[in-house]
């Protein structure tokens, strides 16, 4: 179970004012994975949205580069505790789509930007996008 810091902790983030709540960021990704692109509602999310998802992962890799110590240990457990559900609900993206789609290069840490969604809609509009 998490600590309180968590809930405490604002992490900087675009166009949230004095910032959001580590534990928001959180569970934001995790309902983004879990409502989004698993089988319960996978027909009512699309390509952009999958990014917007990749994106919020982004934002958790700088916080655990930048948080401080006391709370850090106990992020690397939650992203990868996410990191395990991305890589379930997804699958390597060997043709690079879902990089294209984005349209700016990522450094080979950023691996979660090399997987594509195994449900539709969103794999389909990644292949079809490509061609």
């Amino acid at each position: 179970m998490r600590s309180e810091v968590f809930s405490r902790f604002h992490a900087p983030f675009p166009n949230a004012g004095g910032g959001i709540l580590l534990s928001d960021l959180i569970d934001g990704l995790a309902a983004d994975l879990l409502t989004h692109f698993s089988s319960n509602r996978s027909d009512e999310w699309g390509a952009d949205d999958f990014v917007a998802t990749l994106c919020l992962r982004d934002r958790l890799d700088r916080l655990q580069r930048d948080a401080p110590p006391t709370i850090r240990d106990e992020l690397v457990i939650e992203v990868d505790r996410l990191d395990g559900m991305l890589v379930d609900l997804t699958e390597h993206d060997s043709d690079g789509l879902v990089l294209s789609r984005f349209g700016e290069p990522r450094d080979a840490s950023s691996w979660w930007w090399r997987r594509i969604p195994k449900n539709e809609p969103a794999r389909s509009e990644f292949i079809f996008d490509s061609v």
